[in-house]
């Protein structure tokens, strides 16, 4: 039995010893001799975890800017039939980049991943600052969407240079600062496109000087003692370490899969082979690689010690696949709704979205506090994704007058955002040995980002059924008893629903009373087409608080050990590990 009462399972550190003939045996997780080895908070350790804030928040900035300026993007440079892609190529290039990125990060360390992820922001945010059609834009956009596979590297780090008491509070600092970071670029963005149709230069602008600062204090700052894996192995070893076929067939079958995913009824039916194609080869080749991971390669991307410790893993990969998708239900709807409903002014819409992540702040900050105190995990759970029940049991009552309450309802979503994201990380964490953290967080940003991809296809089939069904019927119901020819039915609604003011003058019968009508008839659509998608995401939500249940409170784990001392040896003495 180790100190306090501790076992090696719960209290893992790094070490190993040869057997009896030789050979190396697998890392042992047991604890240090005296339970911790927590020595204070240093100027280093504090530096570092701000370099980590650093990255993350300029990480962020590329994810809201792609998606907040898509629409002003292709107002100025054309291409509106390509828009869905400069949003999507973040969760496809994070979904297929991370884990890979997060298994490489083991063996060659974690500094270089992240200055190299944010230099392909840098020259990414160049090329769209300076795009002149949408074709460039989208390049640029996807070389600064590279930044994002270095997230679970935030994770890993923030975790293992402070002790585990301390867990919580280190990633409510990453979702805080994640939650801060797109308060910035929602009112950056809207403030800088309000009046000037090329105002989301700016934007990329400042991405690039961001990002070029947060690559030079990672360079500069960040030097972490090397870890056992990245001295202990020749380069061939740790090339055949890694799980190629994952690193391969992950991305491929991603990307296939996420472009049949987008062209779900937008602009194809499920039924054209645009769709069908791509989404059967990317499902069968997701089997593939499942069954590989499951069967074959079992210390690969999805490496199997993850799972042996406790449950948490697994459930923790189920919570954050599922709040992806209710996230994302939010993320792409409730800003349209609000627009559409009740302000027209983009920065006041920009300001109503921005509480959410005003609440994600309070949320983490709160989880972090209460988690540390109480070692405590499963109720923090389950009230966070409570507060996503509550946020959309209240938005499927919106109706015309709830203008200042939907001001309110935001609040519940960021509350819960930010806990939820805080200690799911956590709970996965504490169940992987110390040398997987960085694929343990790889695996849960993948987990994340699929659910946000197939909840895109899932939302994008509903909203355009709903909505190409109620637009015409609730604008002719408002309309036609009005004295609107019927003929004059179908520009009208085009009309409206381009909100193109100007050809109202050349269709026969329009009065600004049938055009007022219309407008309640257009908004009264939207608010029938987007109530079976808060529908959808209470749902997910109360999914996700019955799974929140199930959690273990890892109280053990709760000490003062820290995985990965930044003041440890720099050349610290080469040992054997099982190859």
């Amino acid at each position: 039995m180790a100190p306090n009462g501790i076992s090696p399972e719960t209290n893992p550190v790094a070490s190993e010893k040869p057997d009896s003939e030789g050979q190396a045996m697998h890392l042992d997780r047991v604890p240090s001799e005296d339970g911790d080895n927590y020595e204070g908070l240093t100027a280093t350790c504090i530096i570092v975890y701000l370099a980590i804030l650093a990255v993350g928040f300029a990480e962020m900035m590329v994810i809201v800017s792609s998606g907040y300026l898509a629409r002003s993007m292709v107002a100025d440079i054309g291409g509106s039939d390509k828009i869905q892609w400069i949003s999507q190529s973040v969760p496809i290039v994070n979904l297929a980049l991370g884990a890979p990125v997060a298994q490489a990060a083991d063996y060659w360390g974690r500094k270089w991943f992240l200055v190299i992820s944010c230099a392909f922001a840098v020259v990414g945010s160049i090329i769209v600052s300076r795009a002149t059609n949408i074709d460039m834009a989208l390049a640029g956009n996807a070389l600064a969407s590279i930044s994002t596979s270095a997230q679970p590297l935030l994770f890993a780090v923030a975790s293992e240079i402070l002790p585990r008491r301390y867990r919580p509070a280190a990633q409510g600092g990453v979702t805080g600062i994640f939650a801060v970071a797109a308060i910035v670029a929602l009112m950056m963005g809207s403030a800088v496109t309000k009046d000037n149709p090329s105002g989301w230069r700016i934007v990329w602008y400042f991405n690039t000087g961001l990002f070029l600062f947060t690559a030079l204090v990672v360079t500069f700052l960040y030097n972490p003692p090397p870890r056992p894996e990245q001295v202990n192995f020749t380069l061939r070893e740790k090339l055949r370490k890694l799980d190629w076929v994952g690193i391969i067939m992950l991305p491929v079958a991603v990307t296939i899969l996420c472009i049949g995913l987008t062209w779900s009824e937008n602009p194809f039916p499920w039924s054209n082979a645009h769709v069908v194609a791509p989404f059967v080869i990317g499902i069968v080749l997701v089997i593939c690689l499942a069954l590989y991971e499951a069967f074959v390669k079992k210390d690969g991307l999805f490496h199997h010690e993850l799972f042996n410790h406790d449950r948490n893993a697994s459930i923790a990969l189920f919570l954050i696949f599922v709040e992806g998708m209710a996230f994302f239900v939010a993320n792409s709807y409730v800003p349209l709704e609000m627009s559409v409903l009740f302000e027209t002014n983009p920065v006041l819409v920009s300001l109503n979205f921005s509480i959410v992540f005003i609440g994600a702040v309070i949320g983490s900050i709160v989880a972090s506090i209460y988690c540390s105190w109480s070692r405590q995990l499963r109720w923090p759970l389950v009230i966070s994704y409570t507060g996503f029940v509550i946020f959309y049991a209240t938005m499927m009552s919106v109706g015309f007058g709830d203008g200042k309450n939907v001001w309110g309802f935001n609040i519940f979503l960021g509350l819960g955002f930010g806990g939820c994201l805080t200690c799911i990380v956590v709970a996965a964490q504490f169940s992987a040995p110390p040398e997987l953290l960085s694929i343990s967080s790889g695996a849960l940003i993948t987990a994340r980002s699929a659910g946000a991809s197939i909840c895109f296809a899932i939302c994008n089939a509903i909203f355009n059924s709903q909505i190409t069904k109620n637009l015409p019927k609730d604008i002719a119901k408002a309309v036609l008893p009005l004295g609107l020819p019927t003929q004059s039915l179908g520009p009208f609604i085009q009309a409206l629903a381009d909100h193109n003011d100007s050809a109202f003058a050349t269709i026969e019968g329009v009065t600004p009373q049938i055009i007022q009508a219309g407008v309640h008839g257009l908004q009264q659509a939207y608010i029938t087409s987007l109530r079976p998608l808060h529908g959808f995401g209470l749902a997910l939500s109360a999914i996700a608080v019955i799974a929140s249940f199930f959690i273990i409170d890892p109280k053990r784990d709760f000490n003062m050990n820290v995985d990965a001392p930044l003041d440890a040896p720099k050349e610290p003495l080469k040992k054997q590990i099982n190859a």
